[in-house]
């Protein structure tokens, strides 16, 4: 979900992760389970257990595949939040 605080916007953003890592510096106390920060160039997901997933490489549907600092720069001080419709995932092989 994509956050504008300065007018309460929200919507619906979806996207394909291409390129991710283990994260290794985990997850500060401070950080909502559910927000998408930015950290060493990468998006950080956070998971269960105070672990997280950064990723490197988004893309964007009818879009070319973009770094997460080039993804970040589009976002003009918008935030990410993670959002779980349900309790299942679908995932699609590439």
């Amino acid at each position: 979900m994509l956050t504008d605080e300065k007018d309460s916007f929200h919507s619906i953003l979806e996207l394909k992760i291409i390129t991710t890592r283990v994260c290794h510096h985990g997850i500060t106390q401070g950080n909502d389970m559910d927000e998408i920060t930015f950290s060493n160039g990468s998006l950080v997901f956070p998971c269960g257990k105070s672990t997280a997933l950064e990723v490197l490489e988004v893309q964007l549907p009818g879009k070319k595949v973009v770094s997460a600092t080039a993804f970040r720069n589009g976002l003009r001080g918008q935030k990410l939040k993670k959002l779980i419709a349900d309790e299942t995932f679908h995932l699609t092989a590439v």
